[in-house]
């Protein structure tokens, strides 16, 4: 995952039950927090929370659960034939993270940056708006073709500077 919001990881109970070899990879930071039972990066504000458990019927410690993977900046990973490194992007959440698959530029940001030059939310828990910046700083640098964000559209063809435009749109927010 490239981080735990319940809009990631909302279904993971359900994937446990029905697929039980499936593993649990994210940032060390959020995963320490999901094996600790620490909900807070899951629902990112405690209004959300209320709300959720009310509408969803969630429990406390629903999302309590083993990490399988506890991923850094730098790993190689091998998933689905290509070859990704995995990028720390805090920001969105401290444990954000994005896939680059250097062979074919492709990213996969999470909810850093989405297409329409929109960026994702800095205001929940474990988010810095000065750390997103950084984040956003570092994937400009990329040589980025084809990006794959959390929300939003697929950008098939990147233009160059993509990134580093969307960037400066929001610099002064950050």
């Amino acid at each position: 995952m490239t981080h735990s919001h319940l809009d990631h990881s909302g279904c993971l109970p359900e994937v446990f039950r029905d697929v039980p070899d499936a593993e649990l990879w994210v940032h060390a930071i959020e995963g320490a927090q999901m094996e600790e039972g620490d909900e807070r990066t899951i629902y990112g504000m405690a209004m959300f929370k209320i709300m959720c458990q009310g509408q969803y019927r969630l429990k406390d410690g629903d999302y309590k659960m083993k990490v399988h993977r506890k991923l850094e900046d730098g790993d190689e990973l091998k998933i689905g034939g290509m070859d990704w490194t995995v990028i720390h992007i805090p920001g969105h959440s401290a444990g954000s993270i994005a896939l680059y698959g250097n062979v074919n530029r492709v990213l996969i940001p999470g909810d850093v940056v989405y297409a329409d030059h929109a960026i994702g939310r800095y205001d929940l828990h474990g988010a810095d708006p000065v750390q997103h910046l950084n984040s956003l700083t570092l994937l400009s640098e990329l040589n980025v073709k084809m990006l794959l964000p959390g929300h939003n559209r697929i950008m098939g063809r990147v233009p160059e500077g993509y990134i580093k435009e969307t960037l400066e749109q929001w610099r002064h927010y950050l």
